[in-house]
């Protein structure tokens, strides 16, 4: 849907899409590994994912209905302001920078 002139930009926004993609799903694997126990973390994926995928359905529906009632683009000014708040708050909020440190002093404290 980009006009032709503007391809390369498309490209690139589609190329800096993954790469982040990559580099936030890595680290979130890495989180929940450092805080789901071995035993229950093959659990936790499989509800985790149930989750997510089920989700998409009722974010359709919803994204539809908004963006008939205001337009395509509030929609994705909106998406886009959302994902930048929620990708600062791991800057912003030291809790969510210490997550592994903090569970494993939680972990040692259950267990002794």
């Amino acid at each position: 849907w980009t006009p032709t002139p503007l391809w390369p930009i498309a490209a690139g926004g589609f190329g800096l899409l993954g790469t982040v993609y990559a580099i936030a799903q890595g680290n979130m694997t890495a989180a929940i590994r450092g805080l789901v126990a071995p035993s229950k973390q093959g659990r936790f994926y499989a509800l985790f994912g149930s989750l997510m995928t089920g989700s998409v359905p009722i974010g359709l529906m919803i994204a539809g209905a908004v963006a008939d009632a205001v337009s395509m683009r509030f929609w994705y000014v909106l998406g886009g302001v959302t994902l930048i708040l929620a990708g600062s708050a791991g800057f912003i909020f030291p809790a969510l920078r210490r997550i592994e440190e903090e569970a494993r002093h939680a972990q040692e404290a259950t267990s002794s």
